[in-house]
């Protein structure tokens, strides 16, 4: 699964093992606004219930969304909406190196117990806990990983730019994996 995000409504392409194109569809509605989402970070499959989770990249305002999935092989609505979570840091915001913000999320993944993962630009990594079905209508900050790197690069057309944390993965290296 990829998340789509360049022109028109935002959603996901489905590619087999061998990287050869499935399918895509576009993300349902599911604002009261009925406004399609702007952005389309990350997308990762929860293994405790086998919903699609995706977001915005600032969640501060938007929360991750569930979908279902379905193998339609016409590649027509094979997502349907499942609700969403709210992630808040609450009490357990890590401000002692002035991170208040869920904004910039770049990648999400999940353990196989369902703990959400998600990396940020230029902070770190967020973990979250969705309760042990994954349906929490509000997910807890378990822990943030702040990653210390030297994120300023010195650009051709003269000014400062910051690189991000793109993308995540979850490998448990005390399990063999092959």
């Amino acid at each position: 699964y990829v998340p789509i995000e360049k022109g028109g409504n935002k959603g996901v392409a489905v590619f087999d093992s061998e990287l050869n194109y499935i399918t895509h569809a576009q993300f349902p509605v599911q604002s009261n606004d009925g406004v399609p989402r702007s952005h389309a970070s990350w997308v990762a499959i929860n293994p405790v219930n086998g919903l699609l989770y995706a977001s915005d990249n600032n969640l501060n305002d938007e929360p991750v969304y569930r979908y279902h999935r379905y193998n339609d092989p016409s590649g027509h609505n094979f997502l349907s909406p499942a609700g969403w979570v709210n992630l808040r840091l609450e009490n357990k915001k890590p401000i002692e190196r002035g991170v208040r913000d869920l904004l910039g999320i770049q990648g999400g993944t999940f353990s196989p117990n369902g703990l959400l993962f998600l990396s940020t630009e230029p902070y770190g990594i967020y973990t979250f806990d969705l309760g042990d079905d994954g349906l929490a209508s509000t997910g807890v900050l378990r822990e943030f990983m702040f990653i210390e790197y030297k994120p300023h690069i010195r650009v051709f057309w003269d000014w400062y730019r910051y690189e991000e944390l793109e993308g995540l993965t979850y490998w448990d290296l005390d399990k063999p994996q092959f």
